[in-house]
């Protein structure tokens, strides 16, 4: 979002935490459901950020 200034605008009043912390929320939900591979995908984003 960081790059789109109106995506920005949009979501910044309800995204206001930081990337790793709804990659570890995602990565929580995902434990529970057991979809390891999603959990894979999360955790490189995470390391993107």
């Amino acid at each position: 979002m960081s790059l789109n200034e109106t995506l920005n605008k949009v979501f910044s009043k309800y995204l206001d935490k930081e990337v790793s912390y709804y990659c570890d929320e995602a990565i929580k939900y995902l434990k529970e459901a057991g979809d390891k591979y999603s959990i894979e995908v999360i955790e490189v984003i995470k390391r993107g950020n």
